[in-house]
């Protein structure tokens, strides 16, 4: 199976505060990976070195065989939900065009090639109905699967994702994951979560990492990787198997 980023003894430092320390990862096609820890571990900092928004103070990363400047245009990625003003007008077909940007370039007009690729996104969603609502009026679950579309819109060869569901209800959260699922089918999917039993039910393959990373290639996690991460009064992850 085909490696498509490799992270090789990578560290990370704010000033004098080391964030990730000797990190090795090596992302493979069709893994779905979760990738858990405490808040402060360096998990969404361990993202943006991956994008090239962030480069690592030791160490080696490729995206696809270049470097991750230059292989984030294959990379789809959803950051944490932020707030969005409602009151903005723009529409959910706009909002699923703007994922075309990093190949067709800012300034070029949309094509009827990118056109028909928001269709298409917009459909594997569930979104295809509300293409012309504006975004403001849809609930938080209908804009994560928007920010989905957006980020399949560029085609992209991998799906990096931080906390996408975070404040959000049980109910889409399943709808979620589930279409993470199917979307894995196509290419691989690394999600950042907190939400450890949950997440544990639909990837294939965990990482734990608390600025060290804890990862066996595998779904399955010793309690003595798990402990270092989250401390010994924690209670040890069991797996769990998606029905």
């Amino acid at each position: 199976m085909d490696t498509c980023v490799a992270v090789q003894n990578v560290s990370f430092s704010y000033g004098n505060v080391q964030v990730i320390h000797n990190v090795n990862l090596d992302i493979k096609e069709k893994d779905f990976l979760g990738i858990i820890g405490p808040n402060g571990g360096g998990k969404t900092t361990l993202l943006k070195i991956i994008l090239g928004l962030l480069k690592p103070t030791q160490g080696d990363v490729t995206v696809f065989g270049q470097s991750p400047v230059e292989g984030r245009r294959e990379i789809g990625y959803i950051p944490q939900i932020m707030n969005f003003d409602r009151n903005f007008p723009i529409s959910v077909r706009d909002v699923v065009l703007m994922g075309c940007m990093p190949r067709r370039g800012i300034m070029k007009r949309c094509t009827s090639q990118c056109y028909n690729q928001s269709t298409e996104v917009l459909k594997s969603v569930d979104m295809l109905n509300y293409a012309d609502h504006p975004m403001g009026q849809l609930s938080q679950g209908q804009q994560q699967r928007v920010f989905i579309a957006r980020a399949l819109a560029g085609n992209p060869k991998l799906l990096l994702m931080d906390e996408p569901t975070a404040s959000v209800d049980p109910t889409i959260q399943s709808n979620f994951y589930s279409l993470l699922v199917k979307l894995n089918k196509d290419i691989p999917v690394v999600l950042v979560s907190h939400d450890i039993g949950v997440i544990s039910a639909y990837v294939t393959k965990i990482a734990c990492l608390n600025r060290e990373l804890y990862y066996h290639d595998a779904k399955e996690i010793t309690e003595e990787d798990f402990q270092k991460v989250y401390g010994a009064s924690h209670r040890f992850l069991k797996e769990h198997k998606h029905g």
